[in-house]
């Protein structure tokens, strides 16, 4: 059936019904949980002097520790780069371990996940199996229950929760499932949100008291929290937790208009050093695309890819790093589908958010090739450096006291500017100041784009003394220092290095319209890099974290052409791949030279050509097996003639619609013709943009759609020629209502648990 409706608002209206709905449930959180935990605290436990047993705060694990630089794993600096991704909206646990190693792939090393409040963790509400999932790609997990927003009715709230002290069993589900899974026990979960998106003058007790269950639990992870924007929320004061973050979305919500941009953020930098200077910078959710409103007048998903596309992730992303983010996570990575009445009234059921894993577009390519910050430790910033040639540039320097190593990133000083500008730049090198670049005539910054150009980085033997042309990959590969870079085909980059096993500076240039890759050091244009890959090698498999980075093994190969590498191993002398193809393609793969054979196992292949002069090689193909025997059921019985709807419930309430029902509600109402009625008047009553398609016996008649300002409409329904009968007629209506608050019936928990699909939940009953 097609229900669409009219709900298309401005950006403003948007933020507004949002934030309503935000401060709203926000609110009863806080009373109905906070009255609940009061009532349960006798319950804590005491050791035998009757001192609280606290596992946490200045005491919990050392596996997961931060200073005012960088959180650190295992006494290891860590570079968080995270993206959303939602269990609820892919119910198919089998499909999570699809999901993750692209993840990985696309250079990010965790995810974030907002849970949906359950009370039965089984099927695929249970987060054991993404856990497992997460341990097998090699992906962190920060985990966020609680409140959640995220678009979705009552911001993840089940709507009983109003009226019953029963938040408990969910909080303590959530610590039953993770507790062996966090890294200390050897699995992914390295940090636990407390909740999302309070304000502390509300909140401030109820989080307070939710963080003495977690205390007292097995849980030993640091808590978060997520700040809607800089509200200095829970940082210090009643409730403050142990990391505190903040949200940002600086495109906004519409997409109608999708090459209007906004300037970014200047000040994130300030606000961390006055708010929260000992802990790292972290953004929980920074803008990875946008939700879509609903109705024929609403812009679709197509223009959010190209407003929050890899124009915007260049300057707005590397402006975080220009910020001194440590800890950054993607909203989304993966949008999925909002199924049922999951939704909230302002979206619908694709939850696609254009993220950059949707479709491994040109946004999954700008993420993999800024895949590079996450494996070095940048600390302090300083911002008006000195440009020799232009004006129109801005640069933020950013130096590792460890190394040495500079960054100096750079945009227009208007970042919506889409001119094309040459500059020289002054830098500081082990050397003494330069100015560069020293053959090419000037460095180019095209329109809506940033660089970085670094210094003084050191890749196993060999050093950089700077870069123009922006870094891939580093590393070293059977006792050999790589070097990947590249550039933009219209601009001339160089670098000078010193490298091994020579000790001579050699200054390397290249022209304009350079293409391919030239050996040692590899140099590719930036469409060219977008098609390399850099698996992690797993390491000693006694370790359950071997397939981390950093952790289980820092050894990785270089692979080109394929459409995806999911993951690399080394048995002995054999290299095992696996991966996407989508089409012909040559493959280059730069390993240790002990490699003698390579396994490879493809999927979605289109064909393969290969030459490969090894000892031996194989190519596993899987290929989809044949659909046979397909059976369908009709979804909308009650319009056929033969119905029988003696069991359907009376609509007898002939004043009012109270109890309301939220989600499809269908009516079926029966009366005698005489066959001369030309038509049909109905008034429904929905909620905010609802909508309600009507049938006359098995004819479609139309719909009836609200707006975002139309809660009732009085519709008069034509009947088509033929479509009325002498006799009994059958009139159905199927309507789905979307209220925005109401109150709770107490015997609302009732028939929560006794809803008759517990395979679906009550959210999506029937599928």
């Amino acid at each position: 059936m097609n229900i669409s409706s009219d709900f298309r608002s401005t950006q403003a209206e948007h933020f507004r019904r949002w934030t309503a709905t935000l401060l709203l449930w926000s609110w009863l959180s806080a009373l109905l949980y906070g009255s609940s935990i009061r009532a349960l605290a006798k319950s804590i436990v005491h050791d035998e002097n009757g001192d609280t047993l606290y596992r946490r705060g200045v005491s919990f694990t050392d596996q997961v520790s931060f200073d005012n630089y960088s959180l650190s794993l295992r006494s290891q600096r860590f570079f968080l780069h995270s993206g959303e991704f939602h269990t609820f909206r892919l119910p198919v646990p089998s499909l999570w371990p699809d999901i993750l190693p692209k993840v990985k792939a696309s250079g990010l090393n965790a995810v974030s996940v907002y849970v949906h409040m359950v009370v039965d963790f089984d099927g695929f509400r249970a987060l054991k199996p993404l856990y497992e999932a997460a341990l097998d790609a090699g992906i962190w997990i920060v985990l966020r229950p609680g409140y959640i927003n995220a678009e979705t009715s009552a911001g993840g709230i089940a709507h009983w929760a109003t009226s019953e002290e029963a938040w408990m069993d969910y909080i303590l589900g959530i610590i039953e499932e993770t507790g062996l899974y966090q890294i200390t026990e050897g699995g992914p979960v390295i940090a636990i949100q407390i909740d999302n998106e309070f304000t502390q003058s509300v909140g401030g007790e109820y989080f307070a008291e939710l963080e003495e269950v977690y205390c007292n639990s097995s849980i030993v992870l640091p808590l978060t929290y997520n700040d809607p924007g800089q509200g200095r929320n829970f940082i210090n004061g009643t409730g403050a937790v142990d990391l505190y973050g903040l949200d940002f979305y600086p495109q906004g919500f519409d997409c109608s208009h999708p090459l209007d941009w906004n300037r970014v953020t200047l000040n994130y930098h300030q606000y961390h050093e006055a708010v929260n200077p000992s802990q790292p910078w972290y953004f929980p959710e920074f803008q990875g695309g946008s939700f879509n409103a609903w109705g024929p007048t609403a812009p679709g998903y197509a223009p959010c890819a190209v407003r929050m596309g890899p124009d915007f992730m260049s300057v707005f992303y590397l402006q975080l790093w220009a910020s001194n983010a440590k800890l950054l996570s993607y909203y989304m990575i993966y949008g999925g589908t909002s199924w049922g009445a999951i939704p909230f009234h302002g979206v619908y059921t694709s939850y696609d958010y254009r993220a950059s894993h949707d479709n491994l577009m040109t946004k999954y390519d700008e993420l993999k090739r800024q895949e590079f910050y996450k494996k070095n430790w940048i600390a302090d910033s300083s911002t008006g450096l000195s440009i020799l040639s232009s004006n129109a540039v801005f640069v933020t320097y950013l130096l590792n006291p460890d190394t040495q190593a500079g960054f100096y990133t750079i945009r227009h000083n208007d970042s919506m500017s889409t001119d094309i500008t040459d500059f020289k730049i002054n830098v500081a090198t082990a050397e003494g100041n330069l100015q560069i670049p020293i053959i090419a005539s000037a460095v180019t910054l095209g329109g809506r784009q940033s660089k970085v150009i670094v210094t003084n980085y050191a890749f196993g033997s060999s050093r950089l003394l700077y870069s123009t042309a922006s870094i891939f990959f580093v590393g070293i590969i059977d006792g050999r220092d790589v070097l990947f870079i590249y550039g933009d085909a219209y601009d001339a980059s160089s670098f000078r290095a010193t490298l091994t096993p020579n000790t001579i500076i050699t200054i390397f240039s290249f022209p304009t319209g350079t293409e391919g890759l030239v050996t040692l050091v590899l140099f590719a244009d930036s469409d060219t890099a977008a098609t390399f890959w850099a698996p992690v090698i797993p390491g000693d498999a006694s370790d359950s974290l071997h397939n981390f980075w950093g952790l289980g093994n820092n050894q990785s190969v270089l692979m080109g052409g394929p459409y995806l590498v999911r993951s690399a191993s080394i048995s002995g002398t054999e290299l095992a791949l696996k991966g996407d193809l989508n089409a012909s393609t040559p493959l280059i793969i730069i390993a240790p030279a002990a490699i003698s054979s390579v396994k490879m196992e493809w999927c979605c292949v289109v064909g393969l050509v290969g030459e490969l002069t090894l000892s031996s090689a194989s190519v596993d193909i899987t290929v989809a097996p044949r659909l046979e025997g397909w059976k369908f059921r009709d979804s909308l019985p009650e319009i056929r003639p033969m119905f029988d709807d003696g069991s359907l419930v009376v609509a007898n309430h002939t004043t009012t619609n109270i109890p309301l029902q939220t989600n499809i509600v269908l009516w079926r109402g029966h009366f005698n013709g005489t066959g001369t009625e030309k038509s049909l008047n109905l008034s429904v009553n929905g909620g905010e943009a609802f909508a309600a398609n009507v049938w006359l016996n098995d004819v479609f008649l139309n719909t009836s759609y609200g707006k975002n300002t139309i809660e009732e409409t009085d519709d008069v329904f034509l009947f088509p020629k033929g479509a009325i009968l002498r006799g009994d007629n059958v009139i159905t209506v199927v309507q789905v209502c979307i209220y925005t608050s109401y109150l709770i019936s107490p015997k609302a928990h009732e028939c929560s648990i006794n809803f008759p699909d517990k395979t679906h939940g009550v959210f999506n009953e029937g599928g």
